[in-house]
């Protein structure tokens, strides 16, 4: 008998450090519909405090999904289903349950916490969505132009007029699809930056001087503010090129005419800020939490007739945050934007990059 118990007593011990290490939550409830187990995973699902243990599931969890759910579990019947748990972490649960007979009579579930999985198919949904709109334009365009170039032909300023749509939209595609490949290319981990060592105010020169025609087009005044003793940054070269390009670019555009754009680098020792600012139009504050989503426009049609893909900021974000950087905003309608990319320095001869 000694060693029964003995034996009883391990068994015990192995289910409950199986259950305790579960990344399933588990319930038991009995046949008058008591909590004959729970296991700690669940508690933490379920945010439950204390003993339950003898508890009707109503005085554990108040939940009416949950009960109407498990009151429907029947023997070689399971049922499944999701809830959604609110609080402080909100959370969506799929439920797997069943009914049980013999010598345990009760009610069994398992408990998968679905909340990430759940925001992934959402994602993927919108991009699918965002994607299929984005690419719906260019392509009616294109064949609308393409039809009316047909009995055009022998207009020559008419044709023109249709190849210039064709053109135009195509080259449109063309930016879409190279910044979906790029930023899926980032996104899917693909992409390693090279960091290393990179003097910002020679690099800024450079890349500057790419936008000065640009932005004489544009009638926006370009300069910069940096002094020559800011410390190297630990960067990929090409990356903050993207970056760069991205920022000045969307300045440019948006700041308007008459405005100007300041590119600004400040340094300390363990970070170095670039600041792209403008004294354009701004940006409304309720659309700032939201302005490095993917496809995520303030104004959809000015930005699609000015070329914008609504990618750009979302690839300045990834690009920047593969360099263990960070981006920010600050903006006031009527006043400006400034983004700013923050990078860490250089580590110093004998030292390792945190």
């Amino acid at each position: 008998l000694s060693s029964t118990l003995g034996a009883l007593r391990e068994e015990s011990d192995r289910m409950s450090g199986i259950l305790a290490n579960m990344d399933e939550g588990v319930l038991f409830l009995d046949e008058q519909g008591r909590v004959a187990l729970i296991n700690p995973k669940l508690r933490e699902m379920l945010v439950l405090q204390g003993k339950q243990e003898g508890n009707t599931l109503l005085e554990s969890v108040r939940h009416t999904e949950l009960l109407d759910l498990l009151a429907r579990a029947d023997v070689g019947k399971p049922v499944e289903g999701e809830i959604e748990v609110t609080g402080l972490r909100p959370s969506k649960l799929m439920i797997r349950a069943t009914k049980l007979e013999g010598a345990h009579r009760g009610v069994l579930a398992v408990f998968v916490d679905v909340t990430e999985t759940r925001r992934l198919e959402n994602i993927r949904r919108e991009f699918v969505a965002n994607v299929s709109h984005e690419l719906r334009t260019p392509v009616t365009s294109i064949r609308s132009a393409g039809e009316s170039l047909s009995a055009a032909l022998r207009q020559p300023e008419m044709a023109q007029k249709f190849v210039d749509i064709i053109d135009r939209n195509g080259e449109r595609l063309q930016v879409l699809v190279e910044d979906l490949l790029e930023l899926s290319r980032i996104e899917s981990k693909q992409y390693s930056p090279t960091l290393e060592p990179l003097d910002v105010g020679p690099f800024l020169d450079h890349m500057l001087g790419l936008f000065t025609d640009r932005a004489q087009r544009a009638q926006v005044k370009l300069s910069t503010e940096f002094n020559r003793d800011v410390p190297l940054a630990h960067a990929d070269r090409r990356a903050l090129e993207h970056v760069v390009t991205n920022l000045v670019d969307n300045a440019i555009k948006y700041a308007g005419p008459g405005k100007q754009v300041v590119v600004a680098v400040r340094g300390s020792e363990r970070r170095v800020l670039i600041r792209v600012s403008d004294n354009g139009p701004g940006i409304p504050e309720s659309h700032l939490p939201r302005i490095f989503e993917r496809f995520y426009r303030i104004d959809a049609g000015r930005s699609r007739e000015l070329g914008g893909t609504g990618l750009g900021l979302s690839i300045v974000k990834n690009l920047t945050e593969s360099m263990k950087g960070s981006v920010r905003v600050e903006s006031q309608e009527g006043v400006g934007t400034t983004f700013e990319v923050s990078l860490p320095t250089a580590p110093k001869v004998g030292q390792t990059a945190a």
